[in-house]
């Protein structure tokens, strides 16, 4: 099966738009080489930052923010 970018683009947001905070973690994780876990946010009152954990796939997309 061959798809377009735009395809992919459309199904992303559409997934996005109906995912949890826990599957975005999960995939975020996945996708930046490591794990990611919602965590509460005091200040707000919601689960609206995250821990992330690299594993040995991770190829530093975070590597400035700290």
């Amino acid at each position: 099966m061959k798809i377009t970018e735009n395809q992919i683009i459309a199904q992303f947001q559409e997934w996005l738009t109906d995912c949890d905070s826990d599957e975005l973690a999960r995939v975020t994780g996945e996708l930046f080489g490591g794990k990611c876990f919602p965590n509460y946010n005091k200040d707000s009152h919601r689960y609206d930052i995250y821990d992330f954990d690299p594993d040995e796939n991770y190829y530093g997309a975070f590597d400035e923010i700290q």
